[in-house]
C-alpha cells in the first residue's frame, strides 16, 4: 500500500522501558507542543523514571520510588496545563509543571480481624514465626491471597529465611488494607471539548474501580468487579451520562453505567486474553492474545472479527480531525496497520520490532504516531496532511447473497400437478406418513425382540456375556479354511463356552464342529480355525453355514453368524 506517513524522527539509544498503560501525551509547557510523557521501569528495581520526550530528545525526567503501573494526562484547572497521574502501587502521584504535586493513596478496606490479631502478637513476639505463617496460611486457604493486606501477601511469598526480617520491619507498622492500582484512564466531567475537567478513572488488584475528582482528589463513586481490571475503555460525560467499559485479567468485559456500585455479569466473554481495547464510533475494538482483533457494540453483539497471523502488540485510536478520517491502529512485530470494521485502510512497515504505540497529537502536528521498539527505541510518524486513506482491503470478504445465482429448473406440468395433489390432500398424506413411520418403528422392533430371543446377531445383545464374533472363509474349494475371531468387551471374562457349527452334512465336511473356548478376556481377540471340505463340487452350488458361541446350561446361544459359504472349485488333483 502507498506510504502515507513522514518519518519524522528516530533514536535506536532512547533505552525506553514502558508498556502501552505508561505512556502518554500532553502539552505540559503550554506552547502548544505537545511533548511524549513515559513512565520508565528501569530494571524493575531500579532506575524507574518520569521521563519527558521532546521529539526524541529527553527535555526532562523525575525519580519514581516504586515500579510505575499505569501513567494518563488530564486537565484539573481551567485553561492551564495538564497535569501527569503516575499509578504506583496503591498510590497516585500527581505531577504538576513536572514536579511532585500531590499523593493519592487508594482507600484501604477493612482488615481481617485474625490477620491483624496475628500481626499484633507476632509483633510483641507471642506467635513465632512458624505460627504466623501457619495462621496467615490458613486465612489464604479461607479467603484467598487477594483479600490479605499487601504485607501478608509479601511475607506469604517471601522464602522462609528472609521471614524473621520482615516481622521486625512491618510488625511495627499499622496494617494497611490499601490494593495496587493496576489501570488508570480519564473522562471528561461536563463536557466532551478539549478544555473542561477530567475525571480521574481508578482500577485496583482486588477489582475497585474508582472515580476521582481531579481539583479536590477524593473518590466520588465506586463500582466493584467480580475481576482484577486491566483496561478502562470510557464513553460519554462523567455528569451527564457515560459508560465504563472494563477488561479482566479473565478475559471479561464490564460495562458499568453511571450509579452503579456492582457489577457482576459481563456483556463480553473472550475466549483469549485481552491485550487491548479502543473504541471506534459507536463500537468496541478488542485485541486477543489468539490473534484476532472483535468489534462488539457497546451491548456486548459481535459484528465482525479479523484473523491475524502474527500476534498483536497493541492497538490504539486513530482520529485524524482535519480530513475526519478514523480507525484502529493496530501492532503487529514489524508492522503497524490501520482498520475498520470491515476494511484494511493502510499498513506501514518497520524494521525493529515493536513493543509499543502510541497515536495523538504531537509537537506541532494533528497526527503523530509514536512507536517504541523492543530495544527501547523510539520512532515518530507523521500522518502526512495530503494522505487520503480511500484504499480499502476487504477482511474477510463475503458473498453477497443477492449476487449468488441460483440454478433452480423451470416448473414443469408434472410438478405442478404434485403440488396442486400435496396442497389438496395434505391431512390424507399426513395420515399415511404416520402409519408407515408407525409400522416400520413395529417392524424395527419385532426384530430387534426376535433377534435378541433366537440370538440370530452376530453381536450378544446381552449385557454381561457381550461378545462380538467375524468369520472369514479362505480357500477356492473344495477345501476352505474358517477362521472364526472372537471378542469379549463385557466386564467379566467369558469361561466354558463351546464354538459349534450347524451345517447340511451331504454338503459339507467339517474337520471339527465343536471347539470349546474355555477363557475369554475382555478387550483380547482369540481366533479359531477349522477345515471345510464341500462334499460335491461338481453340483456348482453352495448352502449357509451357522456358527453359534453357546453354553451348556443356556438353551439359546449367546451369539450367532451365518457364513455364506462360496461355490467351490473342482479339484486339480481329480
Amino acid at each position: 500500500m502507498t506510504n502515507k506517513w513522514v518519518n519524522a524522527l528516530h533514536d535506536d539509544a532512547a533505552q525506553v522501558n514502558t508498556l502501552y498503560p505508561c505512556v502518554g501525551l500532553g502539552d505540559l509547557s503550554g506552547d502548544g507542543d505537545v511533548k511524549l510523557v513515559v513512565a520508565d521501569m528501569g530494571t524493575s528495581r531500579f532506575n524507574m523514571k518520569l521521563k519527558v520526550f521532546k521529539g526524541v530528545s529527553l527535555a526532562a525526567e523525575s525519580a519514581l520510588a516504586e515500579l510505575p503501573t499505569a501513567l494518563v494526562t488530564f486537565i484539573n484547572e481551567q485553561n492551564t496545563i495538564p497535569s501527569v497521574a503516575v499509578a504506583s502501587g496503591p498510590s497516585l502521584l500527581i505531577y504538576k509543571n513536572l514536579k511532585p504535586f500531590y499523593k493519592f493513596t487508594v482507600p484501604s478496606t477493612k482488615i481481617n480481624e485474625v490477620e491483624e490479631e496475628a500481626w499484633s502478637k507476632a509483633g510483641s513476639q507471642e506467635l513465632s514465626t512458624e505460627q504466623l505463617t501457619t495462621v496467615l496460611s490458613n486465612l489464604k486457604e479461607e479467603i484467598s491471597l487477594k483479600e490479605l493486606t499487601p504485607i501478608s501477601q509479601t511475607y506469604l511469598l517471601s522464602d522462609d529465611e528472609d521471614r524473621p526480617g520482615l516481622i521486625q520491619r512491618f510488625a511495627a507498622r499499622s496494617l494497611q488494607n490499601s490494593s495496587p492500582i493496576t489501570c488508570l484512564s480519564t473522562i471528561k466531567k461536563n463536557s466532551v471539548d478539549v478544555s473542561p475537567l477530567d475525571v480521574l478513572l481508578i482500577g485496583t488488584e482486588k477489582g475497585q474501580i474508582y472515580a476521582l475528582d481531579s481539583q479536590a482528589f477524593v473518590v466520588i463513586s465506586t463500582c466493584q468487579l467480580p475481576g482484577t481490571p486491566v483496561f478502562i475503555c470510557p464513553h460519554g460525560v462523567y455528569d451527564v451520562e457515560y459508560k465504563l467499559f472494563v477488561t479482566t485479567r479473565e478475559g471479561q468485559i464490564f460495562a458499568i453505567k453511571r450509579d452503579v456500585i456492582k457489577c457482576e455479569k459481563p456483556i463480553i466473554t473472550t475466549k483469549a486474553d485481552i491485550v487491548g481495547i479502543t473504541k471506534f464510533g459507536k463500537m468496541l475494538a478488542v485485541a486477543c492474545a489468539d490473534k484476532t482483533l472483535t468489534f462488539y457494540s457497546f451491548k456486548g453483539k459481535r459484528q465482525n472479527q479479523i484473523k491475524l497471523h502474527t500476534p498483536i502488540r497493541g492497538i490504539d485510536s486513530f482520529f485524524y480531525a482535519p480530513k475526519q478520517y478514523s480507525g484502529v491502529l493496530v501492532a503487529l512485530d514489524h508492522q503497524v496497520r490501520i482498520y475498520n470494521d470491515m476494511y484494511q485502510l493502510d499498513q506501514l512497515r518497520v524494521e525493529p520490532e515493536i513493543r509499543w504505540i502510541r497515536y495523538g497529537a504531537f509537537g506541532r502536528e494533528e497526527g503523530g504516531l509514536i512507536i517504541g521498539s523492543k530495544e527501547g527505541g523510539l520512532i515518530v510518524k507523521l500522518f502526512r496532511r495530503l494522505a487520503k486513506l480511500d484504499e480499502k482491503i476487504e477482511i474477510n470478504a463475503q458473498i453477497s447473497a443477492h449476487n449468488i445465482k441460483l440454478n433452480i429448473p423451470k416448473k414443469t406440468k408434472v410438478f405442478v400437478d404434485q403440488t396442486m395433489r400435496e396442497r389438496e390432500n395434505s391431512a390424507q398424506m399426513h395420515q399415511a406418513y404416520q402409519r408407515d413411520l408407525f409400522m416400520l418403528k413395529h417392524l424395527t422392533t419385532q426384530t430387534f425382540f426376535d433377534l435378541s430371543k433366537s440370538s440370530l446377531s452376530s453381536v450378544s445383545i446381552g449385557t454381561k456375556e457381550a461378545v462380538d464374533i467375524t468369520v472369514e472363509v479362505h480357500g477356492f474349494g473344495p477345501v476352505f479354511r474358517l477362521t472364526v475371531k472372537l471378542n469379549c468387551s463385557s466386564k467379566a471374562p467369558l469361561q466354558d463356552a463351546w464354538l459349534s457349527f450347524v451345517y447340511d452334512p451331504v454338503m459339507y465336511r467339517f474337520e471339527t464342529s465343536l471347539i470349546p473356548v474355555s477363557y475369554v478376556v475382555p478387550g483380547k481377540f482369540y481366533t479359531f480355525f477349522t477345515d471345510v471340505e464341500c462334499l460335491h463340487p461338481e453340483k456348482g452350488t453352495s448352502s449357509e453355514v451357522r456358527a453359534l458361541l453357546c453354553r451348556a446350561n443356556r438353551s439359546t446361544p449367546i451369539v450367532t453368524t451365518i457364513i455364506s459359504m462360496p461355490i467351490s472349485e473342482m479339484s486339480l488333483l481329480d
